[in-house]
Formats: C-alpha cells, structure tokens, sequence
C-alpha cells in the first residue's frame, strides 16, 4: 500500500529534505550529482523490474553505495518515509542546490525493496531508437524531455570532477565564453559554436566586463597559442560517445540541443517537465489525490473565506489531474 500523506507524513519529508540539503551542500556540493544520479536511477531500475527482488545485486559506484548509505541514515531516522519517496526528494534537492529548477516535490510513492541499479540508466552505446525506448520505460517520449534529461544525466555522471564550479546550467550544449580552462575534459558540450550555432546563438554567459585574468579566456580561442586543450569543442569522431552522437545525428534531437544551446530558459523549462514526469513514475494517482485533499482540508479549516476559496479551487484542480493522469498513455503504476 502507498503511506497515508498526511501532516505528519509531510512534516517527515520536510525534515528529510533538510538533511538532503546538508548532504548535498557538503564537499563542495560534490555529493549533490550523487543524489541526482540515485534518483535517476531508482526510476529507470524500477520500470526495469517487474519483481520486486531484492536478492539481486545492482550495479553500483563506489560514490552511489556511500550515497546510499547516508540516505539509509535518513531512513532510519524518518521511517515513515518510503525508499522512492527519499530518493526523488533527493533529486530534486539536488537540481536546486546545483542552481537548476525548483521543482514541487509530490510524495506517496509505494515503498520498494529495489535499489537504484546503475546498469538501467541509458546507456552510452545505445541508437536513437534504442534511447526513446529505454525513456519510453519511465514514461519519457517527447524529444524534448529526452534531450534535456540527458543534460542531467551528464551533470550526474561527470559533474563532481567541477568541485566549487559544478553548476546545474546548459553547457553540455554549447560551453559559454569564460570556461575556465581547467574545467573538467569529460564536460564535453555537444556543440562546436563555430560550425554548428546560427548568429543567433549568442552564448548565454558574457564574461567580457568581468573578466579577472587570463583563467577567463574562452575555450573556443582558435588563437595561434591556443594549447592542446583549446580545440573544438565536439570532434564527433574523437570526443564523442555514441549517445551524444545520437543527439547530434537525430535531427529532433538535434533541433532540442540547438534551441537550449542558445535560450537558458527553454532548458530549464523543458527539464522541469521532464524532470516530474520522471520522478512521478510509479506514483500512484491516489497518493497524490490524498496528497492534494489533506493540503485542501488544512485550508478548509481556516478562517478566512479566501482560504477556503483556494482550498476548493486546489481540490478541483486534484481531481482533473487526476483524470488527465489516467488518460495518459504511457502512465503506469506500481501498488
């Protein structure tokens, strides 16, 4: 059975996500990728599962199993929470700590025995075809959203090596102007902005006016004391996996990494859709109905009539979610 969302369940989650937010914040906000990359994984390993057999060993990194363990510490100190509801609170901590999107978090998933596998989570050496089936598992078959997530995939995967820069942002696209040059060599972005940008592709960041030295010297410098690392940015014979060369290759896919190469904010916008239909894989509509009712009752039980108004009105808006939800092709659940 999905855990009662009540105030108490809620009041856990918020003491949860404090503690989420420390782990995430420590190390240089090194442990924040982690969290993200459990959450991913707790998904895609899911869909991937129809049993719940715990027997079976995933595939974990060293970072991931440490991780872990200080998520089982929350769990022990909030045991009303289910597994998958800490593991999607962790992703969303960890998009805001890394300056990404704020997401609204919507708890009620059914507990699971099932760890995060890291083998589940697309695979580098996967075609296009083979991509939008293993998105089409966890719900995802917009190229949008599968362009985007891949962002957040790569930042989960790579980003730690950044240290004190690690940045939720579109790089992975098209590096901005102002790239340190000591960034790290697998934070490849899919782009060459000389070849593949229109005039219109003006990078995000201008770091012209506050330039401190010579640290702040583009990457895409074709100057003739351009060193070794100041090559283009995507050799797509050399430097590139297969997935990114999927990305590229696929004309949808391509047009997605265009369009977020040059507007911040379609990114963000388009990984914040992707990003919640991902973590609300597998939650079962009437947790989150439960979820939407209690938030109503507490407004109901309030004095003043423009409360109660709204309370109403978020009922309502409950209720159409909820059918819009099961009309859904491609929602599943797991009770």
């Amino acid at each position: 059975m999905a855990p009662r969302v009540d105030k108490e369940y809620r009041d856990e989650i918020e003491k949860a996500r404090t503690e989420l937010h420390n782990i995430a914040m420590s190390n240089d906000k090194s442990n924040a990728p982690h969290l993200l990359r459990l959450a991913y994984a707790s998904q895609f390993s899911i869909a991937n599962s129809h049993v719940d057999d715990a027997a079976t060993k995933p595939t974990q990194s060293d970072d991931t199993i440490s991780t872990l363990k200080k998520i089982q510490k929350i769990k022990a100190d909030h045991p009303i929470i289910t597994h998958p509801d800490l593991y999607q609170l962790a992703g969303i901590v960890a998009v805001e700590i890394l300056d990404g999107p704020k997401m609204e978090f919507v708890p009620g998933r059914t507990d699971s025995s099932i760890l995060p596998d890291e083998s589940c989570l697309p695979d580098v050496k996967q075609s296009a075809s083979d991509l939008r089936k293993v998105f089409g598992k966890v719900g995802i078959s917009e190229p949008k959203h599968i362009v985007a997530l891949c962002g957040g995939l790569k930042l989960a995967r790579s980003g730690p090596v950044l240290g004190p820069s690690l940045k939720f942002d579109d790089p992975y696209y098209l590096r901005e102007p102002g790239k340190k040059k000591d960034s790290s060599p697998t934070d490849k972005p899919l782009l060459d902005k000389k070849k593949d940008s229109s005039p219109t592709d003006k990078p995000l960041l201008d770091n012209k006016k506050d330039s401190g030295g010579p640290t702040d010297k583009p990457l895409l410098d074709n100057k003739k004391d351009s060193g070794p690392t100041d090559k283009p940015l995507l050799d797509k014979k050399k430097d590139s996996g297969p997935t990114d060369n999927t990305l590229l290759d696929d004309p949808k896919f391509r047009e997605c990494v265009q369009r977020y190469a040059r507007n911040k904010e379609a990114f963000f916008k388009d990984y914040e859709e992707a990003h919640k239909k991902l973590s609300e894989f597998g939650l079962p509509h009437s947790s989150f109905i439960r979820s939407v009712l209690e938030k109503s009752m507490e407004l109901v039980n309030s004095s003043t009539a423009t409360q109660r108004v709204v309370a109403a009105a978020v009922a309502i808006f409950g209720v159409f979610y909820l059918i819009n939800r099961r009309r859904a092709k491609h929602s599943q659940q797991f009770h």
